[in-house]
């Protein structure tokens, strides 16, 4: 298991990269349409607030958990699939991760 969050959420890019590239587009449109209000006079200034906070998943959970982002439900079977299994085998440490 990795122990290092940071670490680990910088290879898994390589993961979706690898096996749902399109995923990793749709995050780039999301920082796009969070500008959109805050660049629009017709809306205040946005409150952003942000509460720091950890949880430690074992590698089902962790998975389990990705198969309800809606992002992720929408990916092809074969695909989803492809994407969970790098990402298990890149948390139990058996590959530098991929499809």
């Amino acid at each position: 298991m990795l122990q290092n969050s940071e670490g680990f959420f910088k290879r898994v890019q390589d993961v979706y990269r690898a096996c749902a590239p399109s995923l990793m587009s749709a995050a780039a449109d999301i920082d796009r349409y969070e500008a959109e209000p805050a660049n629009n006079p017709l809306f205040c200034d946005p409150l952003v607030r942000s509460y720091q906070w950890t949880k430690e998943y074992s590698t089902p959970e962790y998975i389990d958990l990705l198969g309800t982002y809606s992002d992720h439900i929408s990916l092809p079977d074969s695909e989803r699939r492809d994407l969970f299994s790098g990402i298990a085998d890149l948390i139990r440490g058996n590959t530098a991760g991929g499809c």
